[in-house]
């Protein structure tokens, strides 16, 4: 059953009087718990196109539907609730607090709007169990390898039961071996929480373990396979 529906979606920036298009014309199906790979090289649109996923920008044409509510049509505040409710995300700049701990880090999207503490603490304890990190639980991210910090930046983003994961290039600083480590370890979440994620990479080694890839350049769909 489609989840998500994105119809014929186009976001243009004005560069000194020229338009530049970041995504061109993309229209593109999703189901709840596929694991899409969007690949292609720097520069294609990738990025734009997990941001307008994500209702963080809105597109200059063209409309994005889960569960058929169209979420360009949402405000500011109205995007960033939904977000909260819905949405995850993996940064391709691990973005961990330096002087929070593991657990602390995990905990902090769900702050400002935490009623019980103690339910959220259960979560991503949980969570840092399923990533492999409860011997590392008190320790800050220098404490910790690029890989390690990765593990803990993916528990954060699940750590508001999301129905959607974006990750902007997961393994871009990572080896060839902790990457696939890291993917493996989304898959597994994946299938535990029948979360669907969305992946950004230009590393063939990632589409591998992909449902399905959508390869992208110059801001369009050029194959889905």
């Amino acid at each position: 059953m489609t989840y998500i529906k994105v119809e014929n979606v186009s976001k243009m920036y004005k560069v000194e009087k020229k338009k530049i298009y970041a995504v061109r014309n993309v229209s593109l199906n999703i189901d709840q718990g596929e694991f899409i790979i969007l690949f292609g090289p720097s520069g294609s649109g990738k990025t734009t196109l997990l941001m307008l996923l994500g209702a963080i920008i809105k597109p200059t044409k063209g409309r994005i539907l889960y569960d058929r509510v169209d979420i360009t049509k949402f405000s500011e505040d109205e995007a960033a609730m939904w977000r909260h409710k819905n949405v995850g995300f993996i940064f391709q700049k691990i973005n961990l607090v330096e002087f929070l701990n593991v657990l602390e880090n995990v905990m902090l999207p769900m702050y400002p709007y935490a009623k019980d503490f103690k339910k959220i603490e259960h979560k991503a304890l949980e969570l840092i169990e399923k990533v492999g990190l409860m011997h590392r639980l008190k320790h800050k991210p220098a404490q910790l390898s690029v890989g390690e910090q990765q593990r803990v930046a993916i528990a954060r983003a699940l750590i508001n039961n999301p129905k959607i994961v974006f990750a902007d290039e997961p393994t871009s600083h990572l080896d060839t071996e902790t990457g696939r480590n890291v993917i493996k370890l989304m898959k597994e979440l994946r299938d535990t929480y029948n979360v669907t994620f969305i992946v950004s990479t230009h590393d063939p080694e990632m589409t591998v373990i992909a449902d399905r890839i959508v390869k992208i350049r110059d801001g369009k769909i050029v194959k889905e396979s």
